[in-house]
């Protein structure tokens, strides 16, 4: 029992013992497990008063930056614009810090986040650099306060200028061709830096020393590997949240469809607010397509298949039809000569059916009225009623049969004709409800093509004309195959009608009141849900479902 218990202790001991000596916990994102090294102010190591000797990393095995020397910078607390945030403060003087050499150099692609603030920017000073003359990643201010990053070569920018006193987001990505310098969100240098690695990290100076940062630094970010577009946004997101509380000014917002937005109609027009500070003078890149890492990944130098050119307003017509029960994702950039502020990626579903009409964007009667016309002895009304099953408006169709001709109609012209083969639609479906004190009577939906015209009637089981569905209060859901509608040409319907009645029988003087909901068309599908074994979902369980199945014959999933 004893050494249990000593055992017991023991291992509570070492386990203090490791947590004691455990670093922070690191709460920026990973980037796809690619963070390497990651330094705040809390990760600060103090000497006397508030003189800095070490910066803590917090993520992994790689040595912390220690001051090489005695003019030490400074912690200090400062409002970085999201509240009081430990920072480190570096005067300009002999007080830069250095890594230890890494175990392997980190070669390209590789990012530098920073969060910082300028205080002086004379002549070139560096934000940070590497420790050798082989292998180095730097960012500065030249000597006219605009940014230089090279890594071999460089790249500069001199429109591109350096602020004073404000905390903002720096990436600095390191890949080649495709290096580029972002500033709080936008783009604002992009080239050749070189392809050299990166073999350990000074920070607020160059390698030698000599040129060396004035002004303070909240928190170092190192991605050892590239990242794409989303993951440097959401890294991005994380630092301007904890800092600064300011939003990103400078990329379009509210989507038309919204984000993750269903139901979106084939014709559908993006559009977007453009942002008030990028003035985008330059146009605005869109991107577009069905393959979301495409949209995030793509720019004007790697377009992807995705990227659709500079657009003049806020507006987007997708190019060719889109299909229905599809998702499609876009982003739009803001650009302003070289700066480009990349936006954030939306993505929409398009709707499972062609919506031919619904009722839900007329505001009135008289509206309705300029687009269905009344026929026969009808008159209608636009309804609105939050129980409806697709929406909250319906047409109201009062029938009146009690003489010549016999019939009341709703009918809707379209100019021009529409085409009802778009997307393999197959067939119409319609919903409409009676009311119990109605006359029965048939009910029909009629279609031209100007020249030629077809009806169908509601049939009962006995595939004889239903009369008693006008008395039915419930929502009655139509299904009607297009193919029914004969010698009419589905590719130029100019006429669509709803009626009750047959124009026939002067005995019928039928009267009541009829609610028409939607009209859509649809694909082929199930209309019960997918039939068991069903694999391939085509609705029939044949020989492609029993090779779906025989390729997994016998698999147990069991190891070894």
């Amino acid at each position: 029992m004893m050494k249990n218990k000593i055992a017991y202790v023991s291992l509570l001991v070492m386990f203090v013992a490791l947590v004691s000596v455990s670093p922070a916990a690191v709460t920026a994102p990973t980037g796809g497990g690619k963070l390497a090294l990651g330094f705040d102010g809390t990760d600060v190591v103090l000497g006397s008063g508030t003189k800095v000797t070490t910066w803590t990393d917090q993520v992994s095995d790689y040595d912390a930056a220690a001051v090489l020397f005695a003019q030490q910078p400074t912690l200090v607390d400062l409002d970085t614009g999201n509240g009081v945030h430990p920072v480190v403060d570096f005067d300009g003087s002999m007080n830069y810090m250095e890594t230890a050499a890494f175990s392997s150099v980190f070669n390209q692609a590789n990012v530098i986040f920073m969060v910082a603030a300028w205080d002086v920017l004379p002549v070139s000073l560096y934000m940070f650099d590497s420790i050798d003359g082989a292998n180095r990643n730097a960012l500065y201010s030249r000597s006219d306060s605009s940014f230089g990053m090279f890594a071999g070569s460089q790249i500069i920018n001199g429109n591109v200028q350096a602020v004073t006193n404000t905390f903002q987001v720096y990436t600095a990505v390191f890949n080649g061709a495709n290096s580029l310098l972002r500033i709080d969100g936008a783009s604002v240098l992009g080239g050749n830096t070189g392809t050299l690695g990166l073999s350990g990290l000074t920070i607020g100076a160059d390698r030698n020393g000599n040129q060396v940062f004035n002004g303070k630094i909240a928190e170092v970010l190192v991605y050892d590997g590239g990242l794409n577009t989303e993951q440097i946004l959401a890294i991005e997101t994380y630092l301007r949240e904890k800092y600064i509380v300011t939003p990103d000014p400078d990329i379009a917002t509210n989507p038309n469809p919204a984000n993750s937005e269903s139901g979106i109609p084939l014709d559908v027009v993006l559009s977007w607010t453009a942002s008030p500070s990028a003035q985008p003078v330059d146009g605005q890149d869109v991107y577009f397509g069905e393959v979301k890492q495409d949209v995030i990944d793509a720019d004007r130098a790697n377009p992807l298949g995705v990227y659709q050119g500079a657009q003049d307003g806020n507006t987007f017509d997708p190019t060719g039809p889109l299909e229905l029960g599809k998702t499609y994702y876009w982003r739009v950039d803001q650009v302003n000569g070289t700066t480009i502020w990349a936006g954030e990626v939306w993505g929409f579903t398009v709707a499972s059916y062609v919506l031919v009409d619904n009722f839900e964007d007329y505001a009135d009667t008289t509206a309705l009225l300029g687009e269905w016309s009344e026929n026969g002895q009808a008159w209608l009304a636009l309804a609105t009623d939050s129980a409806l099953v697709l929406g909250e408006k319906s047409m109201e169709l009062h029938y009146g049969n009690s003489s010549s001709p016999y019939y009341s109609a709703a009918t809707r012209n379209f100019d021009p004709a529409q085409d009802w083969t778009i997307s393999e639609v197959e067939a119409m479906d319609v919903w409409f409800k009676g009311q119990n004190a109605n006359s029965a009577a048939p009910v029909y939906v009629e279609i031209s093509d100007g020249v030629n015209t077809a009806r169908q009637y509601l049939l009962g089981d006995d595939e004889m004309t239903d009369p008693n569905a006008t008395r039915d209060e419930a929502w009655y859901h139509w299904r009607i195959d297009l193919d029914r509608f004969t010698n009419v040409s589905l590719t130029a319907v100019t006429e669509l009608t709803f009626g009750v009645g047959d124009g026939i029988n002067p005995a019928q003087a039928t009267t009541g009141d009829i609610y028409i909901e939607d009209f859509r068309l649809y694909p082929t599908r199930c209309l019960m849900g997918n039939p068991d074994y069903d694999f391939n979902g085509d609705c029939t369980v044949g020989l492609e479902d029993f090779a779906i199945f025989a390729t997994g014959w016998l698999e147990t999933g069991l190891w070894p």
